[in-house]
């Protein structure tokens, strides 16, 4: 980690001490063999924090609760704003159910440094299947016209664009809500909640599975809610907590929701409009966004016609969304 961070902050006012530091920690594990343990003081612990918080975050953006956008002074957040946003959760549930669209894909890798490496671009069509196979469990999958090994860097991504469900009423409670204001996003007029799953409930919204095993991670976040119409315009998350198991440091993504009209129909439609994951996993960093346009509306029995692809249950964790890395 010292290593890596000295690759991509070469010329910072820190890097001496931290060479200083690495000559010792090797000349003490070259001493002591398989079995040295290697003490550590204080003011070199704050270095080793330092510089891997520098080292983590290259590439990433700022964690959620690193900033708080501003609010609107003297304003009180409506005290049932989460059960103002039931219904508008509920139909976006409804909506996402209800629509195909094409889906572009953009892949970038990073370096150590944050830089953007190589890049891929895929086109899908695509289609979400939703159903509450029993009371109070939605199961949510994803469709895409290739296989996962197709997906850029062999990692597929499932459910970011419809990571607004934390609000259905199945999935509030187990989070932490709290509304911190009015503000406003890119111009409009949205109540900002900030919300964190708590501790002593379930991972059941998303997951990581590495080579078939699954990996649950808990959330924290903030939504932009649209004053006049409560729907979610725009949502960011982040990680609780890192996952060791897997030398999962960072994820977060951005999600924006908007109104579709389908002319044909007459039928307006809130659903989302693009999607960006941010990952920093192991020795690898990586930028991945979805945007979607041609959207189509379907029967509800459209998705049975089809005959859509099972899916490995293997690979759709719990039935929530996710991220799979196959080798």
């Amino acid at each position: 980690m010292l290593k890596a961070y000295l690759d991509g902050e070469p010329k910072s006012s820190v890097s001496p001490q931290i060479r200083e530091l690495l000559v010792q920690l090797e000349k003490q594990v070259s001493e002591g063999g398989a079995n040295a343990k290697v003490d550590i003081g204080i003011g070199e612990t704050e270095l080793m924090a330092e510089s891997e918080s520098s080292a983590g975050s290259a590439g990433m953006p700022l964690d959620v609760d690193a900033r708080k956008p501003s609010v609107a002074a003297g304003v009180q957040c409506p005290s049932n704003i989460l059960e103002l946003t039931a219904n508008p959760s509920k139909a976006l549930v409804d909506s996402v159910a209800q629509f195909s669209a094409v889906e572009h894909m953009v892949h970038e890798n990073l370096s150590p440094q944050g830089t953007p490496g190589s890049r891929e671009t895929r086109q899908f069509n695509y289609v979400v299947s939703i159903s509450e196979p029993a009371p109070g469990t939605l199961i949510v999958q994803e469709y895409r016209d290739a296989d996962n090994l197709d997906m850029p860097g062999k990692i597929a991504t499932t459910g970011l664009a419809i990571l607004a469900i934390a609000f259905h009423p199945l999935f509030r409670d187990d989070f932490e809500m709290n509304c911190e204001g009015l503000g406003d996003w890119e111009g409009q007029a949205a109540w900002l909640v900030h919300f964190r799953q708590s501790d002593d409930k379930p991972n059941r919204l998303r997951s990581y599975v590495v080579n078939k095993s699954n990996y649950p991670i808990r959330l924290k976040g903030r939504a932009w809610i649209r004053a006049d119409n409560l729907q979610i315009i725009h949502l960011e998350t982040d990680l609780v907590r890192s996952i060791p198991e897997i030398h999962l440091m960072t994820e977060h993504t951005n999600v924006s929701y908007g109104p579709v009209q389908f002319r044909k129909s007459g039928t307006d439609l809130w659903l989302p409009k693009s999607a960006e994951l941010y990952v920093h996993f192991g020795k690898r960093r990586f930028y991945r966004s979805e945007s979607f346009d041609h959207f189509m509306l379907f029967a509800t029995d459209a998705v049975e016609k089809a005959k859509l692809p099972n899916i490995d249950s293997s690979q759709d964790p719990a039935a929530n969304t996710g991220v799979g890395l196959y080798k």
